[in-house]
């Protein structure tokens, strides 16, 4: 039990402690705003994207060729929204399924030929 303790709170992991922690409060803010932080945070990470916007365009260019280049940028525009956004999502569903039984999270599948409520094998 030490040991595990002891391998959690290493320095090494504190920047990942911060971030979960800066999550947990992003998540009690309305949902409209987190989606526009969301956003805000994928246009950040295409800006700074490197080599995955670059693999992006590539793989946009290749999958459209029939699109002008303006298209093509705004679509990858909205992808990385989108991928801010999820990290919301993301977010939320790691912050409020913890709190959800177990037996709440996956819908119980019934053996239609006996009709009974057993868990199918």
């Amino acid at each position: 039990m030490k040991d595990t303790l002891k391998f959690k709170c290493h320095p090494k992991y504190w920047p990942l402690w911060l971030a979960f922690g800066i999550f947990r409060l992003l998540v009690l803010l309305p949902y409209g705003f987190q989606l526009f932080l969301g956003k805000w945070l994928g246009r950040a990470l295409g800006f700074f994207g490197g080599k995955g916007k670059r693999t992006a365009m590539t793989n946009i260019a290749l999958c459209f060729p029939e699109m002008s280049e303006q298209d093509r940028l705004r679509l990858l525009k909205r992808n990385f929204e989108s991928m801010g956004m999820f990290a919301f999502e993301v977010a939320i569903a790691c912050t409020i399924l913890p709190a959800i039984p177990c037996e709440e999270k996956a819908p119980r599948i019934t053996n239609e030929t006996s009709g009974t409520n057993k868990p199918m094998r």
